[in-house]
């Protein structure tokens, strides 16, 4: 009932939609009176898109923009009504019109406490099934109608070609949807008959008669809609009105008497309801019909260009979504918090009725990642002053929290130092995260397990570890809402519907949880006591949480509750290699991939292929974990290294173990330290050189003893799997700062901390701000516009970006920091500052004063990628793919990072070479939240050589690239040859010239390998847009234009 209910809500908000495009297109067609009927019958396509279509293209221009009210989810659906508004405390609509709201609001059914189901789900339920019935009965009626007039035509007599008289009808009209006919009364005369013939021809050329029959299956889905009743009767009479004047411009100006005869003579009744078909000739407002024909004339060419604008003006304004105008405010998704969540071992939760709590990170990432999927943003123009009643503490350091209030269970508020946004999220949602707050360590202090045989105790385990009760919090809240149908339910009380379960207890001093997991139809559920859902639960929280117990109990593969393991594929596997619990019996390690290698599962086996001890990792930069295997004096132990950043905050944390009897995990060492990049920022936090080389030197003397287990974090990187050392890989990153790799870590980090504190702000020798300042400002005196300034000294404000770069932009901050940025100083360092930043820049208000520009300024932070890497089979692909991303790599000295988009004209091989001819498109990007900005790129065609050696490995011998200027054209012919005969290659310099000078194909391929890399990432939302502000690239739905 769920899924119709769904279907349901999502027609009724593209019906009300299309009711607003129905309305506009009506005043319009008012417009368009004196225009010919064509152009009224054609913007009736926009109806039918809004009917059948729930997603749409932007834009600024869009009407619907006028109702000043974001009604657009996550996929960019219009949503008036939610589709959670069966299960809303409060149930609302948004119908854009604040009148309406306010009318109809109050009027729908409230939650009440004593209900098992909410009232409004029900009415839901209800309605559904009437729309459904609705459709049933009109397709119904419509297709007996269809059967009886095709028996009518049984007896029907062709007289030509596709032309059939009958005298069971009183009018011509065209019939079928494959071979359409059209049939004639037998008593036609001849005069009539010309017009007649001619009418429905043209209907035939313009497969009205498939037309209409479209447009009537989406009136049916809409049927419950008046105005879409009125939208289909004045579509057919625009259809039949233009098909008239489309055969009065055929004929002449001097049979209007004629065919309005004809019309009139052949007029019937139309008797009930809407049909799809037949295209009556005399059936659809004659009396209208025949007005217009007596009045045509023949149009003049300006009313023609007037009503083509008009039209496509229209079209484009209600065919289109409206724009978000919202600033880039990206941090404050919830979606961007992941990362910092996930890679945190506990996460604290603030309550107002139970303190402070701490639950997993890792669950409430994993649990925030499906929840915010609901969550639609709420637009409001000041804050609630609403007291959260629960939050959750994403980092303290930089005031990041997630708010949610009991006093409004469907409102949440993300929240960034002073920038705030507001989302509608479902009820059952608030319901979850106090669910957490109740069942956190410490206020659940132990966990009982118990595993119910027919009914009766089989086996009890207790557990008190924090880890496990803090895992258990979040898990037990994961799932979907399983809501039962309006007619039944099977559970209606506490205790599961099938006699095979298991009991969770959760208790502490003030509290006592019950959960009961159980399976029914081959799905996993359990109940929350006293009963208030059901849920369903995916097989990987079914398995955590009975994994979490086997272990603990020791009970492996005796507890009686099935679960069966999914399939993976073993990427890795370490036969006997290490004894992780020292009882003098070396265990086995497997790494096992899931879903297509997304995911990822470190298993530590005995000697009897049991698995002791396991842990999940995801290539998403929430999952990513370092498993390492480490020898430590002859001893064994398993060594966790986590160095996680989030906006510049670093958090790098390690843990050196190895399993006890029960597989829990016995800690011998274990450290962590914090600190910050961001460099010059307001609330820059702390960056100790001593206490990062020390913890460096720590976790590197672990490695040095190590092999991988499993690694998915891809900014952890290792040049020698032999001789593991983690170099600190934004060290490397910051433009213009350069040291000795062989240099001890602590004099690295101090001049890394110099560089950015002193050197990087005061060093004036290269480049003086203040002198190109004042040159700049010097004249036109005459002008108070400060492009003025800027055009007459481009050799001065040129110079910042060539050779000041990062250091002029710092100097200017700080200028702007102090308050000496007023008049046109200011708006030239404005400029300046807007330029340097690039993506960076999160400000969008032109109309800003330098001043209140700053103010608004919080500058982008980068995330950190790692270049494209190649995932097909093909031998020759990947070599080229590896080959370029390793040169564009090297010669990197900026950042970002790299994508490539090659196409291979063609490999030749010859005695031990290959050559491959390939023009690439490489290109480097950075991303700031999720604002993407190309740093740089080129397109550069080139023959690469390879030499194979004795085990058929191949190695790069050579690579020749096209060179510029003159010697282009040139340079390709003398590498187009074979590899080793050095013959010419005919034809082959000539299709790389063509493809040169239309480059589309690569520039789809970089775009589609640029949305494939983000996603691999973790990265759901980025936009590219070019230096006119148009968009080249978005995720959300990658379309990608080739640019010629």
């Amino acid at each position: 009932m769920s899924t119709l209910s769904g279907l349901f809500t999502t027609i009724v908000n593209m019906s009300i939609t299309a009711s607003y495009v129905a309305v506009v297109i009506i005043l319009v067609r008012l417009l368009l009176r004196k225009a010919p009927k064509i152009f009224s019958y054609a913007l009736w396509a926009v109806v039918l898109f809004r009917l059948i279509c729930p997603l749409s293209f932007t834009s600024s221009f869009s009407f619907l923009g006028l109702l000043n009210i974001d009604l657009q989810n996550n996929a960019g659906v219009l949503e008036y009504v939610s589709n959670d508004i069966g299960f809303m405390q409060e149930p609302t609509v948004q119908s854009g019109i604040g009148s309406i709201d306010s009318a109809v609001n109050p009027s729908l059914p409230q939650t009440t406490p004593i209900a098992s189901v909410n009232p409004m789900q029900i009415w839901m339920d209800v309605f559904s099934l009437i729309w459904l019935a609705g459709i049933v009965v009109l397709l119904s009626y419509s297709v007996i109608s269809y059967i009886k007039i095709k028996r009518q035509l049984l007896t029907a007599t062709l007289v030509k070609d596709n032309i059939y008289e009958s005298d069971l009808i009183g009018t011509a009209f065209v019939c079928g949807f494959i071979h359409p006919k059209i049939y004639v009364p037998v008593d036609v005369g001849d005069a009539d008959l010309s017009y007649i013939l001619e009418h429905e021809r043209t209907h035939i050329r313009r497969r009205d008669y498939l037309i209409k029959p479209v447009a009537f299956l989406a009136f049916i889905l809409h049927w419950f809609n008046p105005l879409m009743w009125l939208s289909f009767a004045l579509m057919s009479r625009d259809m039949e009105m233009s098909c008239d004047e489309s055969v009065l411009q055929k004929l002449s100006q001097d049979v209007k008497g004629g065919y309005s005869s004809s019309l009139l003579s052949l007029s019937v009744k139309k008797n009930g309801l809407f049909t799809a078909n037949p295209l009556a000739f005399g059936e659809s407002h004659v009396r209208a019909r025949i007005k217009n024909v007596l009045n045509y004339k023949k149009p003049v060419f300006w009313v023609i260009i007037a009503s083509v604008i008009v039209l496509i003006g229209a079209g484009i304004a209600l065919l289109s979504n409206p724009t978000d105008s919202e600033p880039d405010l990206s941090f404050l998704n919830p979606n961007s918090m992941l990362s910092w969540i996930g890679e945190h071992e506990q996460i604290k939760i603030e309550s107002s009725e139970y303190g402070d709590i701490a639950v997993s990170g890792r669950e409430l990432a994993k649990w925030l990642d499906t929840a915010e999927n609901d969550w639609k943003r709420k637009n409001v123009s000041s804050p609630y002053e609403l007291s959260p009643s629960i939050t959750i503490h994403v980092n303290d350091e930089t005031i990041n929290e997630i708010r949610f209030f009991e006093s409004e269970p469907t409102l949440a508020m993300t929240l960034y130092q002073n920038e705030y946004r507001y989302y509608t999220i479902p009820k059952e949602d608030y319901s979850s995260v106090a669910a957490m707050a109740e069942s956190g360590y410490p206020h659940v202090r132990s966990i009982t397990f118990t595993e119910h045989e027919d009914g009766d105790d089989n086996a009890s385990v207790t557990i008190t570890d924090s880890k496990t009760i803090m895992r258990m919090a979040v898990l037990m809240q994961t799932g979907e809402k399983y809501s039962p149908s309006l007619f039944f339910d099977s559970t209606q009380n506490d205790i599961p519907p099938v006699p095979d379960y298991i009991q969770i207890n959760m208790s502490g001093d003030e509290t006592c949880h019950s959960y009961f997991l159980y399976t029914e139809d081959e799905k996993n559920y359990y109940i929350d006591r006293p009963y208030d859902h059901i849920n369903k639960i995916d097989f990987n929280t079914m398995k955590e949480i009975i994994t979490i117990f086997t272990d603990v109990g020791n009970k492996k593969n005796h507890i009686g509750f099935e679960v069966e393991r999914r399939s993976g594929q073993i990427t890795k596997e370490f036969s006997s290699i290490a004894d992780f619990n020292h009882d003098g019996v070396k265990e086995t390690a497997k790494v096992v991939a899931f879903d297509d290698g997304e995911l990822f599962e470190l298993q530590i086996s005995d000697s009897e292929g049991n698995i002791i001890w396991n842990v999940d990792a995801a290539k998403t930069h929430a999952g990513w974990r370092s498993l390492f295997l480490c020898n430590i004096d002859g001893e064994d132990y398993l060594f966790r290294y986590t160095p996680s950043m989030y906006q510049g905050f670093c958090n790098y944390h390690y843990d050196l173990f190895y399993l006890d009897a029960s597989s829990n995990e016995i800690i011998v060492d274990s450290d962590f330290v914090e600190f910050d990049i961001n460099f010059g920022g307001q609330s820059h936090g702390s960056f100790n050189p001593d206490k990062i080389a020390s913890f460096m030197n720590e976790v590197n003397a672990y490695l040095e003893n190590s092999i991988v287990l499993l690694n998915t974090n891809e900014s952890l990187k290792f040049e020698d799997e032999d001789h593991l050392k983690d170099t600190l890989w934004w060290l490397d990153s910051e433009v213009g700062f350069t040291y000795d790799k062989t240099a001890n870590l602590r004099d690295v980090l101090t001049a890394y901390k110099k560089y950015h504190e002193n050197g990087k702000l005061q060093d004036q020798t290269s480049f003086d701000v203040e002198h190109n300042l004042e040159i700049i400002m010097s004249s036109p005196k005459t002008s108070s516009n400060p492009q003025d300034y800027i055009n007459a000294h481009q050799n001065e404000y040129e110079s910042f970006f060539k050779y000041g770069g990062e250091e002029a932009l710092q100097y200017m901050l700080t200028q702007f920091e102090a308050g000496n940025a007023e008049g046109l100083r200011g708006q030239i360092m404005m400029q300046l500052c807007k330029e340097l930043l690039g993506a960076r820049n999160n400000v969008t208000d032109e109309s800003l004063s330098p001043q209140e520009w700053y103010n608004a300024l919080d500058i982008r932070q980068e995330i950190m990628l790692p270049n494209c890497e190649y995932d097909g089979q093909d031998t020759i692909e990947k070599l080229v793919y590896d080959t370029e991303i390793e040169r564009d790599s090297a010669s990197n000295r900026r950042g970002g990072f790299i994508i490539v988009a090659p196409k291979i004209f063609g490999s030749y091989e010859e005695e031990d070479l290959l050559k491959v001819f390939v023009t690439t498109y490489s290109a480097r990007y950075k991303l700031f939240g999720n604002t993407l900005s190309q740093e740089g790129g080129s397109i550069i065609p080139a023959a690469i050589t390879y030499r194979k050696d004795a085990n058929g490995k191949y190695a790069l011998e050579k690579y020749e690239q096209a060179k510029d200027g003159s010697e282009f054209g040139p340079s390709i012919r003398e590498y187009c040859t074979m590899p080793a005969s050095g013959k010419e290659i005919k034809g082959l310099a000539d299709k790389i010239f063509k493809h040169y000078t239309n480059y589309g194909d690569i520039r789809t391929l970089l775009y589609d390998n640029l949305f494939k890399h983000l996603k691999k990432n973790g990265i759901k939302d980025a936009t590219l847009t070019n230096s006119r502000g148009e968009v080249e690239f978005f995720m959300s739905n990658p379309k990608y234009y080739p640019q010629n």
